[in-house]
């Protein structure tokens, strides 16, 4: 290997001898191991492995898909209106990232819309907000009811607001709490 070790000066490292021979013992080792597992051509069997991974993160983001879609059509089937505004409050089984893709489903769907998702994630509350465009409810004033109350933080604008720490065990106490609060926002 070549490396500098001053401003003009280059430092050759090389290996000799004994080290030269353990060297490639250990580079055959590998080499052996890896035939062994992957085939006679460890390139094409990384490949096919890089391969099969890809199909399967491909597969697993449809199911996921899948089941996002199946929530948000259950949640559609049980709406509250208020004024013919559907309302959504509820305590979903997702993990942080699915519960923001949720809320964009279920807004597709049913505009003008009031949206409150709870999850409890890694034993603590996650919720998300999120208000159609022209409403009077506002999302922020919706999650920062729910965090001063129940722990945790959070904030947001007036059309989509996000907050964690929620306590596990008062995800239920939170999720009345803003039911209130977006009745009291569309009264």
């Amino acid at each position: 290997s070549e490396e500098s070790v001053a401003a003009g000066t280059r430092r050759i490292r090389a290996l000799t001898g004994d080290g030269t021979r353990a060297w490639v013992r250990r580079r055959d080792r590998l080499l052996a191991s890896l035939e062994s597992k992957l085939g006679d051509d460890p390139l094409a069997g990384l490949n096919r492995l890089q391969e099969e991974r890809e199909s399967l993160e491909k597969d697993l983001a449809e199911l996921s898909k899948a089941s996002l879609v199946q929530i948000r059509d259950d949640l559609l089937a049980h709406a509250e209106k208020i004024a013919d505004i559907s309302v959504f409050a509820a305590l979903v089984d997702t993990d942080a990232a699915q519960l923001k893709e949720l809320s964009d489903l279920i807004e597709e769907k049913a505009r003008p819309a009031v949206i409150l998702l709870l999850a409890e994630v890694d034993g603590k509350g996650i919720a998300v907000c999120k208000v159609s465009d022209n409403l009077p409810a506002n999302a922020g004033v919706i999650m920062r009811a729910l965090t001063s109350e129940f722990g945790g933080g959070g904030g947001g604008n007036r059309v989509f607001a996000q907050g964690g720490g929620l306590r596990a065990d008062s995800l239920e106490g939170a999720l009345e709490k803003g039911r209130e609060t977006i009745r009291t926002a569309l009264a």
